[in-house]
């Protein structure tokens, strides 16, 4: 289990050490800053197989306080599965990895693309999920429904099984919004991580 803070301001923003549960499934977090509002998650590599785990964002209450969370139900996992996709044709360099983060929690895990492009993901949740990948030479194009203009990744919530997301990209150096990749799209759309995740169309 790990604790993050909600606010991942520089300067704020505070982690904790994981800790394991017991045979029961039960844990102790100690010496978390009082009154703060935290993000409690199960690292997916620990739940493989089983499930996951929602993030659960709670506030710390004063100093000397205990804060009971009761009983967190594992819940189904899913499979985000496709390909990254080159648009000159050219194959995808061999070991480019594919990094899929989750947006409340601090835990992430990679995937190595095949010759193909192909990836595959099992057991992730119901969440906000930001992917990135780099190759030398490419960047994500804005082509991809789900691109995060501010920061050059992906990002959505992914809401169920999802196993033929493209993942387009195209030559140009590192990715960042300069006025000269055509007009953005409106405010709302610049971070879609509360829109379903898409993939592009080929």
């Amino acid at each position: 289990m790990g604790l993050v803070t909600s606010d991942r301001a520089c300067g704020n923003n505070l982690r904790y050490d994981e800790v394991a549960t017991d045979k029961d499934g039960r844990f102790i977090l100690s010496n978390v800053t009082p009154e703060r509002e935290f993000v409690l998650y199960a690292k997916m590599e620990s739940l493989r197989g089983r499930g996951a785990l929602p993030t659960k964002t709670f506030t710390t209450g004063k100093s000397g306080a205990t804060s009971d969370l009761g009983a967190l139900a594992v819940q189904p996992a899913h499979r985000l599965a496709g390909r990254v996709v080159l648009s000159d044709g050219k194959p995808v360099p061999a070991d480019t990895r594919l990094f899929l983060g989750r947006e409340g929690a601090w835990d992430n895990t990679e995937a190595v693309l095949d010759a193909d492009g192909n990836f595959d993901f099992k057991d992730v949740p119901a969440e906000s999920i930001s992917l990135s990948v780099r190759i030398k030479g490419y960047k994500l194009s804005k082509r991809n429904p789900s691109l995060d203009w501010l920061n050059g990744g992906i990002i959505g919530r992914l809401t169920g099984d999802l196993t033929d997301l493209i993942l387009s990209m195209e030559p140009g150096g590192e990715w960042r919004f300069n006025g000269e990749e055509g007009d953005p799209p409106d405010e709302g759309d610049r971070q879609p991580r509360d829109q379903p995740l898409r993939g592009a169309k080929l």
